[in-house]
C-alpha cells in the first residue's frame, strides 16, 4: 500500500480546516508569516515539508504533527503533562492539567491565562521590550490563552526548550495575594516582596496558544 506524502496529508487537512477556520490561502499564509506563493508550493509538493515547517503548520491547524508527516513520530519529544495551579482570574478550568513540549520537572506548574494580564513594574524602570507581550497605549499585557510555566524555586534553570517557547529574560513573576482569587504579574530583577502574598512564582517560559 502506497502511503500519502506529507504534502498530500497537508492538502487533505487544509481542505478540511480551511472551512472550519474560514480562511483563504492568502489569509493563512499571512498569519504564518509566508507569502501565498510559498503556502501554495507546500500544498502542491513543490517545496519539501521539513520538520520545522510541519510543526508550524500542525500548530496553526490544530492537528498533531504526525498527521502531516508520520515519520516525525521517531524524532519528536513526548508531550509532558503539567498541573494547572490556577487561572488568571481564579475561575476553575475544565481540565486541571495541560500537555505540551517542555522538559519535565517536579517543581514546575502552569498558570493559565483565561484573560490578558497587565505586566506591572516592580522596582524597575520602563523601556524593556519583550516581543511577545501585547502592546497597549499605556501598558503591556501577557496575552490571553497563554500558559505560564512557573516554579517557586527561584534559582532553577529551564533546560532545552521547544521552538514554541519564548524565554523570559527580564524577571517575570506571578504573585497571588491572600485576599484575591486572581493573580498579578510583575516584572523585576528580584522576586517582589509585597504584603499579604500567598505565593510568588517565577515565570520560566510562556507557551503562546
Amino acid at each position: 500500500m502506497i502511503r500519502p506524502t506529507p504534502a498530500e496529508n497537508f492538502r487533505r487537512i487544509w481542505n478540511q480546516k480551511k472551512r472550519e477556520l474560514n480562511l483563504t490561502q492568502t489569509q493563512a499564509a499571512e498569519k504564518l508569516g509566508w507569502t501565498q506563493g510559498a503556502f501554495s508550493q507546500y500544498l502542491n509538493n513543490l517545496t519539501d515539508l521539513g520538520p520545522t515547517t510541519v510543526l508550524k503548520l500542525a500548530n496553526f491547524l490544530g492537528v498533531p504533527p504526525t498527521d502531516i508527516d508520520p515519520s516525525l513520530k521517531e524524532i519528536l519529544p513526548k508531550k509532558i503533562e503539567y498541573p494547572i495551579r490556577q487561572t488568571a482570574t481564579g475561575k476553575p478550568r475544565e481540565s486541571d492539567t495541560i500537555r505540551f513540549l517542555q522538559p519535565a520537572d517536579k517543581d514546575m506548574f502552569v498558570i493559565y491565562l483565561d484573560k490578558a494580564i497587565k505586566v506591572e513594574l516592580y522596582e524597575l524602570k520602563a523601556g524593556i521590550d519583550i516581543k511577545w507581550l501585547e502592546e497597549g497605549s499605556q501598558d503591556q499585557r501577557m496575552p490571553q490563552y497563554s500558559s505560564l510555566v512557573c516554579t517557586e524555586a527561584y534559582d532553577r534553570q529551564i533546560g532545552t526548550r521547544s521552538d514554541h517557547y519564548q524565554s523570559t529574560q527580564h524577571g517575570l513573576w506571578v504573585v497571588k495575594f491572600k485576599n484575591s482569587e486572581a493573580i498579578r504579574i510583575f516584572r523585576s530583577v528580584e522576586p517582589p516582596v509585597l504584603r499579604n502574598m500567598e505565593y510568588v512564582a517565577k515565570i520560566l517560559s510562556v507557551y503562546l496558544v
